[in-house]
């Protein structure tokens, strides 16, 4: 029964795309996230951060990656991304990290940087998160990117994207312009009841078999 049970719970888990607007269309606005550091006259505002949000659906899950369209200024330092729930901004305070990346050093300008996560990030169904992305040290200085081309499941939302230039300004919405060139790929955690019913099936099946 073991076995049928492993089986049904590996059936069940599958990985899913469930946000998907990495293509490119039209650029409405692109959010400059910068570090603590100020890179010189020519170079942004140090602190500068952006935020996204999206609601899940009905099903728990958990997070496999997360993808994101950066224009990469200045790759001395990574880009942190981070997640956190409720209602509103000020909710990315203290925040789950799940990933730091770096640009790549002489490549092109529009990059795609893949965050996985160290550990297991859950999702809980029905409920509004937070994409929070930083650069804590140092004058590293990435530029999130916007497009109009979401491909989002149908139980779930993808929101818009707010920034502000640095630590003392005011979070601003983007509630005219495209949203994050982004992609979330997570995998449905199973229910207790439906994974014993689908083992019990299973099981059912093997008796029949001998």
């Amino acid at each position: 029964m073991g076995i049928a049970l492993f089986s049904v719970l590996s059936h069940a888990a599958q990985a899913v795309v469930v946000i998907d607007n990495l293509a490119a269309g039209t650029q409405g606005f692109a959010a400059t996230v910068s570090g603590p550091v100020g890179g010189g006259f020519f170079s942004p505002p140090p602190n500068g951060q952006a935020v996204f949000s999206f609601v899940t659906g009905t099903d728990r899950t958990y997070i496999n990656s997360l993808l994101v369209s950066v224009n990469v200024s200045n790759s001395s330092q990574p880009l942190v991304v981070t997640l956190s729930s409720g209602p509103t901004i000020p909710s990315v305070a203290g925040p789950i990290e799940i990933g730091s990346v770096a640009g790549t050093v002489g490549g092109p300008i529009t990059q795609t940087l893949t965050f996985v996560p160290g550990s297991q990030l859950i999702l809980e169904a029905a409920t509004r998160y937070w994409i929070h992305f930083a650069v804590n040290v140092g004058n590293g200085s990435y530029t999130l990117n916007n497009t109009n081309t979401p491909v989002v499941d149908p139980e779930w939302t993808l929101e818009n994207t707010h920034f502000r230039s640095n630590s003392l300004s005011p979070w601003n919405e983007l509630t005219s312009g495209p949203q994050a060139r982004m992609r979330l790929d997570v995998t449905v955690i199973p229910e207790p009841a439906a994974a014993l019913l689908g083992g019990m099936g299973m099981l059912v099946l093997l008796r029949r078999r001998r």
